[in-house]
């Protein structure tokens, strides 16, 4: 009983590294390809949308089922993999194409830390949510 008390209050870096891919593969790929970026740059009406959406929901519903998978209690970890996410994406976009378009990075840094907070407390709704369900919904295995 002490062990699992023990392991729940530790932080599980293997699913930060496992939400980091999720979020990865599902919420960043869909964005750059519907934005565009692999191919012609052009956004349509539908194509905003698509990206308004799913950057507000695939931020809470990845973290859910990264939460819900996971074994014990993982409600950090994704919100450490969706920050992790932010900067590194934030550095991509600096060094492949703002540089040529945008302003300086000192501009930046309000906006990137606010993004950072909305993601992490999003990543945290999410978790949440995915531990919840995990609890209602999982069988309860016998001792």
């Amino acid at each position: 009983m002490a062990d699992a008390l023990e392991q729940s209050n530790k932080l599980q870096w293997k699913w930060v590294g496992i939400t980091f891919l999720l979020e990865v593969v599902f919420y960043l790929l869909p964005i750059l390809f519907v934005a565009g970026v692999f191919g012609d740059y052009v956004i349509s009406v539908r194509a905003g949308m698509f990206i308004g959406a799913w950057s507000f929901g695939g931020a809470i519903l990845l973290p859910a089922i990264a939460a819900f998978l996971s074994e014990g209690i993982t409600i950090w970890e994704p919100a450490i993999a969706g920050v992790v996410l932010v900067a590194l994406w934030y550095i991509a976009f600096r060094l492949f194409l703002a540089r040529y378009i945008a302003s300086g990075v000192s501009e930046d840094i309000p906006y990137l830390v606010l993004i950072m907070v909305i993601i992490f407390l999003l990543s945290l709704l999410g978790a949440w949510y995915g531990e919840r369900a995990q609890k209602l919904w999982r069988s309860k295995t016998p001792e």
